[in-house]
């Protein structure tokens, strides 16, 4: 057998082992989210968030089915992708997702069915190109885990809902593989789209930078004394990350020219959701009393508010920051400041009464958490006993998301 088919069939099984990740994850969230739908019910709060019943317009089978998949914010997106930017709480919720909902939605007739299938279709693309950067940075088995520690972990709920988290995945790391290969072009693109996805998308231009200089690096290294290119050479490459701000730029501009300000994105954050800027030490300490308040509370049998989750925000936070030293030991810095940098914008605008609240969902899009994961699981074989473990945590977070219960 040529190394060029041996080649080929192991690319073919690695794919393989990518949908086997996102069937089998997604066959979990379906089951759990459907069956407890029909057992428990909803738990009520629906009516505040979804007046116009959207979540419950598909029929009685249809309103089942459709449950792991919209709830929450995917609301906003629904109606955002109808009706457009039409109120001051819309801005917070970046377009390119309800754009895409709007356009697949044209194709098939249904909003919600379009915001469902941009999830999952973009789920798939997403873990494949982690899949293919982990093999390229760190190796086969640590990209298998990987991808298993990503398709089940407790919040990748979201990945097959009606949110941007699967979108955000696919283009943040594909952005990533791009530059690794040196596809530049490409990886501006994607970077851009990225940011103009959510507000984090802005950081890719770090990680853009920091592999471009290692790849001059490495072709300095390559090339013989004498002949090599003088740094102008190098300067259209570099410059297509510029496309990267340029996402939030155009949509700052947009939302400008609608009436609502350049800002009109942090201010709604700001006055509809309850974030509040502080460094990123304010953050954590308001955490840490938020967390130790509730642990009080709860046992002094005054249980916090069911929205309310900062003991396991905080330890979120403890994990992710396990996560990052072993990131430190196995990935270039590019993968490590992009990480460090999404966390720091997350617990630098914490949520009034709750402030480290959806860490675990923000984190949940942070790959290179998981690249560093899926090594370290290799290296103990303890890969099965934490996907075992974050199914079980994927079960429940299906389950509150599906009947209405808030979830980070």
């Amino acid at each position: 057998m040529s190394a060029i088919s041996v080649a080929r069939d192991r690319a073919e099984t690695m794919s393989l082992s990518t949908w086997g990740a996102f069937w089998r994850s997604r066959l979990l969230v379906w089951v759990s989210g459907c069956v407890a739908l029909m057992v428990m019910g909803t738990s009520g709060d629906e009516w505040s968030v979804d007046p116009n019943s959207l979540s419950s317009s598909f029929g009685r089978v249809g309103n089942v089915l459709m449950a792991p998949a919209i709830r929450w914010d995917s609301i906003w997106y629904v109606q955002i992708a109808h009706s457009g930017y039409s109120n001051s709480h819309d801005p917070a919720f970046f377009p390119l997702y309800p754009l895409l909902i709007r356009a697949v939605g044209w194709v098939v007739g249904s909003l919600p069915l379009a915001g469902l299938m941009v999830s999952l279709v973009s789920l798939l693309v997403g873990l494949e190109i982690v899949r293919r950067l982990t093999e390229l940075e760190l190796g086969a088995e640590a990209a298998g885990a990987t991808v298993l520690l990503l398709a089940f972990t407790p919040m990748a709920v979201f990945f097959s809902a009606v949110y941007t988290e699967s979108l955000f995945l696919a283009l943040s790391a594909g952005m990533f593989l791009a530059a690794r290969r040196e596809r530049w072009l490409l990886a501006g693109v994607l970077g851009g789209l990225a940011a103009a996805t959510r507000v984090t998308g802005v950081l890719l231009v770090i990680p853009f930078v920091l592999l471009f200089l290692e790849h001059r690096k490495r072709t300095e290294r390559a090339t013989p004394p004498g002949l090599a290119l003088p740094i102008r050479r190098h300067m259209p490459k570099v410059l297509w990350g510029l496309l990267i701000p340029a996402g939030v730029v155009t949509y700052s501009a947009f939302l400008a020219a609608k009436g609502y300000g350049w800002m009109a994105s942090m201010q709604a954050q700001d006055v509809f959701w309850g974030h509040y800027l502080t460094g990123p030490f304010g953050g954590v300490r308001d955490g840490v009393v938020a967390a130790w308040t509730q642990l009080h509370a709860t046992f002094a049998g005054r249980p916090s508010p069911p929205d309310h989750s900062p003991m396991l925000q905080l330890g979120v936070l403890l994990v992710c920051a396990a996560a990052l030293a072993g990131a430190v030991k196995r990935l270039s810095p590019a993968y490590v400041i992009y990480a460090v940098a999404a966390l720091l914008v997350t617990i630098s605008s914490p949520t009034s009464g709750d402030p480290l609240r959806a860490l675990d969902r923000y984190a949940a899009v942070l790959f290179p958490l998981f690249m560093a994961g899926g090594a370290w699981a290799v290296e103990r074989g303890l890969t099965r006993k934490l996907v075992l473990v974050s199914s079980l945590g994927l079960v429940f977070f299906a389950v509150q998301f599906a009947t209405w219960r808030f979830v980070a």
